[in-house]
């Protein structure tokens, strides 16, 4: 620790009964603290003297223990951090999905304290969710990561108190409708049925898309749609990656559209009052009364969609951007091994070689 007075100097006049006192000392995290005051006594020795009582005062200031900040509880920040993301623009679905996550449960964490929130409480609630697969528990935790990260960011907790890795998801293998299961479903499916089939996989929408198609974004007259919005639980949104895209109608999609909507003339969606969870018992019965396997993952029609165009050769950025992807990397992983396509490519090689081909009778030197 050292203590340094000189006489202060202004605009070099020596200013008299005012001394500049240096400190400098060593914090116990090994950084030098340096600090510069003004001292107004007569003597440089009582200079001297305020200087090394202000020293011992800073030190006891600087290396005290700071009180932990445990913060509010977690029921009572929860509003504000949900305000804080409708200030970041995030999307209703998104908002939504937290509103979910904090009733069935972020909710059971509400009596502590944010910096009581550690990795025992997190494996608690994990262990409650063992029904629920990977990534949902993994959502959930990253929703209550990110309310902690926006306390800390608000100094309301010094750190986030828990770090759990998150659960390995383990990749579902999904399949995909041939266009004859598509034809067996088509034929023992209700009107209704038959709207959601086409626009799912003649169209590529998604479930939500589906529930969310008003009729002003179908243009019969010039044979393509617009998908603008989603509607999961009940919340309107923006589709997946935030903006509309046009699909190019079929003919089969058309004349499906054409005769549906002239006999639902009433309402603005094509299909009014439908849900997402509704749009899949639909397709379970229809694949029961099909004989196919059931199944309510409508999202299989819109990998029936991309892997049937790229069956028909269709060229990977056409398809891209009718799936409304924004990666072709994503494109390909909902491209599924087509056996047509596989029977079309390998057909290409007979007529490779075949000016080589040895006449009948003849020999091979």
């Amino acid at each position: 620790m050292t203590v340094e007075v000189k006489p202060y100097k202004r605009k070099g006049v020596v200013k008299k009964g005012c001394w500049l006192v240096s400190i400098y000392f060593k914090l116990p995290n090994g950084k030098m603290h340096r600090a510069r005051e003004l001292c107004r006594l007569s003597s440089k020795s009582g200079a001297k003297d305020w200087g090394d009582d202000r020293e011992k005062e800073l030190y006891k200031k600087l290396t005290a223990p700071k009180p932990a900040l445990i913060g509010p509880k977690l029921g009572e920040y929860w509003p504000m951090y949900v305000l804080h993301c409708k200030g970041e623009r995030q999307k209703p679905a998104t908002l939504e999905n937290k509103r979910w996550y904090w009733n069935r449960w972020l909710s059971k964490l509400g009596d502590l304290h944010l910096s009581e929130i550690t990795n025992a409480e997190v494996s608690k609630l994990r262990t409650a969710m063992i029904q629920r697969s990977a990534s949902t528990v993994n959502n959930v935790v990253y929703a209550l990561t990110g309310c902690l990260e926006c306390a800390m960011a608000h100094g309301l907790i010094a750190s986030m108190p828990f770090k759990v890795e998150r659960l390995e998801r383990k990749k579902k293998a999904r399949g995909f409708f041939t266009p004859a299961q598509l034809d067996m479903l088509l034929g023992h499916a209700t009107k209704e049925d038959r709207v959601m089939i086409l626009l799912g996989s003649h169209g590529g929408l998604r479930a939500g898309e589906i529930c969310g198609l008003n009729k002003a974004d179908v243009n019969l007259a010039e044979d393509f749609l617009t998908v603008r919005r989603t509607v999961r639980r009940k919340v309107v949104g923006t589709p997946k990656n935030g903006h509309e895209r046009e699909v190019a109608l079929s003919a089969t999609l058309k004349a499906e559209l054409t005769a549906y909507m002239a006999e639902h003339p009433e309402g603005e969606r094509v299909l009014a009052d439908v849900s997402v969870a509704m749009l899949g018992r639909w397709l379970r019965e229809c694949c029961i009364r099909a004989g196919l396997p059931p199944t309510s993952e409508t999202h299989l029609l819109r990998h029936s969609f991309v892997t049937n165009l790229g069956a028909a050769k269709g060229a990977p950025r056409v398809i891209m951007d009718l799936a409304g992807h924004q990666d072709l990397d994503v494109t390909l992983g909902y491209m599924h091994m087509h056996r047509n396509a596989a029977r079309e490519t390998v057909r290409l090689l007979d007529g490779f070689g075949s000016s080589l081909a040895v006449p009948e009778g003849a020999s091979i030197n």
